[in-house]
């Protein structure tokens, strides 16, 4: 029988491809017969009190499924932040790592799920983090296709001054003609910005009919006269419900939703989990609600799991209408 002697490249693919087989006797960073290791990394997290909540969150979950027998068999273990880096954890969870440590994920083969970090831009379907919140620029994206949907009679502008939409007609400094035409705005911009501009149209006689904004950059609704204000929400508001409902923090309320988002991927991984194994996992679980009426968006094409929501009290014609004095808006 012929000999076949295997190229540099095919041994290093070959290399490569053997933790995918994944065996019970193949040792896997933070995965031993009895336990599954998980760390959390919370250093973009500035506010304490918003740590604390986010690992209690966590830790509510693991210890639930914990007393249920785990998964495959296995307890969930959190540890520490300072040593999620290190050899001992098998994934992170509820996570919100520097930028400067996120390109650290694929060398060290470990997995964020879920995470808690606000990406500026789309993440990889193909890569390691796969954050629970939408980035900005879909919910940018998100504003300016409200925008269209505008009332017929308004002069539509795009107040986008980093181009987070990637929209054609986005303006920096948008212009508007002096005009008994009402206005209606995508703004993209810290709140300070908008408003700056806002005074300017106001002495220039100019009537804002509608506004669009992000609810990182405003977080709260402007409650003016003739405005239709509309805010794009980073968390579904069925989540601000659901810490409402349990009297809970939308900290702990998000570190519950992620623990269970990657209980629900290890549980689906089968029993000889692997970190590649996991992330094809995650391209599964489009549907899968960690949250009562927050069902998850991960697929093959998007690796972010809850996609952005309109707010506006005042519209029953948009996406997301609500009448009811609320706590806390997401």
């Amino acid at each position: 029988m012929p000999r076949y002697t295997p190229t540099a490249d095919e041994l290093a693919a070959l290399e490569a491809f053997w933790p995918w087989l994944g065996s019970a006797r193949q040792p896997q960073r933070g995965v031993s017969a009895g336990e599954v290791r998980l760390g959390v990394v919370l250093d973009a997290l500035a506010n304490p009190a918003a740590r604390m909540q986010v690992v209690a969150g966590v830790q509510s979950v693991f210890d639930q499924a914990n007393a249920a027998g785990g998964v495959h068999g296995r307890r969930l273990r959190l540890i520490g932040m300072n040593r999620a880096w290190s050899e001992e954890a098998f994934a992170l969870v509820a996570s919100a790592p520097l930028p400067s440590t996120q390109q650290a994920l694929r060398k060290l083969r470990l997995p964020s799920i879920a995470s808690l970090d606000f990406q500026l831009r789309d993440a990889d379907p193909g890569g390691w983090q796969w954050p629970l919140l939408p980035s900005l620029q879909q919910q940018a994206r998100m504003a300016v296709e409200q925008l269209e949907s505008a009332p017929p009679n308004c002069m539509r502008r795009t107040f986008d001054p980093k181009h987070w939409s990637g929209a054609a007609n986005s303006d920096t400094a948008p212009t508007v003609p002096t005009t008994e035409q009402p206005l209606c705005v995508a703004a993209l911009a810290p709140a300070t910005d908008v408003d700056a501009l806002r005074t300017r149209w106001r002495a220039d006689g100019i009537k804002v009919r509608q506004l669009i904004e992000l609810s990182g950059m405003r977080p709260k609704l402007l409650t003016e006269p003739y405005l239709e204000h509309q805010l794009v929400l980073s968390v579904p508001l069925a989540v601000a419900d659901q810490a409402e409902q349990q009297g809970q923090s939308l900290w702990f309320v998000l570190g519950q939703a992620s623990a269970r988002t990657l209980v629900e991927a290890l549980a689906r991984s089968g029993p000889s989990v692997v970190p590649e194994s996991l992330l094809v996992q995650m391209r599964t679980l489009t549907g899968f609600a960690p949250l009562p009426g927050a069902p998850l968006a991960y697929s093959r094409s998007s690796a972010h799991g809850w996609r952005p929501e309109i707010y506006s009290p005042a519209s029953p014609s948009s996406r997301s209408s609500d009448q009811r004095p609320r706590k806390e808006l997401p």
